[in-house]
């Protein structure tokens, strides 16, 4: 059972429905229950209840402790450090200032998810620097990154041929555009690393476009642009998008030539954020510039599969070599979509499910999902982890580690 603490967002579609969906490739049967709407029917169905960001409640006391009666293995899942309240500071998440909210509001979200999680079973998540934050509370973590579906791989496919297909104008295939698919107001400071580089380099190459997005109903941008003056110099070449839902987003994807990933690598919040951005633009065909974090520089490889930048100078490097460079764009988003086709997919996840699910139902199941963890990390198998760094999704108990011996 999936049990989502914010319920129609679109992490529920990563988190639960992509991940129950995991379970049933592996063999299981799953659900996905709004927490609010758990019942004891439920629970007594249930052998293992993953909590999607649900914070702590009268309610979630209960359906926790229910579990616990009926034998039922708890795990809290998270996809952002939103279980230590200390973090929730407006120098480390500048996310509170520019949706509006307060240190002591979100403090306090993040105090009740941390009794969530303590209160469980295990922990699951989404990067290894957001299980090492876990593992000060639980030993055991499942590290489950975000992967795309079978219809996200569909239309971003078929999107791509669309936008490929002879016979379109001579003035629309020589436009570039750069794109920034960002769903929230809580990526200023990120998109900041990158907007002068952009207003530095798009007045030189008057075929690119800088493609952002807006609120569909007031057409509001996402992004709050009166923290961005440096883009006036280039406002002709912004191109605007309506946001659209999670099911839609693989097209636009495909309309990027080059996508863009901007994060402060030197923050701990940011440094934990997942690689779906560059999973999603890979699938669709379009190469990528990201920034140093922990999880893209195990998921991308420098001149391979995509470019890393960090410095306004980086930034227009990496641009110019993109925007000049068609041949080198179409080699970087072929081979990663080879990369992300195998190690973020359906079949991958379900492999990783099997895994988690074994681990709760015995030291010898344990074990056996254990070895057969550390073996596919010693192959490589894995960008985002390596052999050395493989402990921080899979920590067993002690019986468990002398089984393995």
């Amino acid at each position: 059972m999936f049990v989502s603490g914010e319920p129609n967002t679109p992490g529920t579609e990563y988190r639960c429905t992509r991940n129950a969906q995991a379970c049933i490739d592996a063999g299981y049967d799953a659900r996905v229950v709004v927490c609010a709407a758990v019942s004891f029917d439920d629970i007594a169905w249930a052998d293992i209840a993953f909590f999607w960001r649900v914070e702590f409640s009268g309610h979630v006391s209960t359906i926790i402790d229910l579990c616990h009666r009926e034998n039922v293995k708890t795990i809290f899942d998270a996809d952002d450090i939103v279980f230590v309240p200390h973090y929730a500071r407006i120098n480390i998440i500048d996310g509170i200032r520019s949706i509006g909210a307060t240190e002591e509001r979100i403090e306090r979200t993040f105090c009740e998810m941390r009794r969530t999680l303590a209160k469980c079973n295990f922990g699951s998540t989404t990067t290894a620097e957001l299980a090492t934050e876990m593992h000060a509370i639980h030993p055991v973590v499942h590290l489950l990154p975000n992967v795309y579906d079978h219809e996200t791989l569909r239309s971003a496919r078929l999107n791509l041929r669309l936008r490929k297909e002879p016979g379109r104008p001579a003035e629309l295939l020589d436009i570039v555009r750069i794109g920034y698919a960002t769903g929230s107001r809580t990526h200023q400071r990120d998109f900041k690393r990158a907007s002068k580089a952009l207003a530095t380099i798009l007045p030189h190459y008057p075929n690119v476009r800088l493609v952002l997005f807006r609120e569909k109903d007031n057409q509001k941008p996402v992004l709050l642009m009166e923290e961005f003056p440096e883009l006036s110099l280039i406002k002709d070449q912004i191109e605007w998008r309506d946001m659209v839902p999670l099911s839609e987003l693989a097209e636009e994807f495909a309309r990027f030539d080059i996508s863009i990933a901007p994060l402060e690598s030197d923050n701990v919040f940011c440094e934990a954020k997942s690689e779906v951005k560059y999973i999603e633009a890979s699938l669709a065909g379009a190469a990528s510039i990201v920034a140093r974090t922990g999880p893209f520089l195990r998921s991308v490889r420098q001149d391979e599969t995509g470019l890393f930048a960090e410095t306004t100078e980086e930034w227009c490097s990496a641009l110019t070599r993109l925007i000049e460079d068609p041949t080198l764009r179409t080699r970087l988003a072929r081979n990663a979509y080879h990369d992300v086709l195998y190690h973020f997919g359906p079949a991958a996840q379900a492999r990783r499910m099997k895994r988690a699910v074994m681990t709760t139902q015995s030291e010898t199941s344990a074990a056996i999902a254990g070895e057969l963890h550390f073996a596919e990390a010693a192959r490589g198998r894995s960008p985002f982890l390596s052999f050395q760094k493989a402990t921080h999704s899979f920590i067993m108990t002690s019986t468990a580690r002398h089984a393995l011996l």
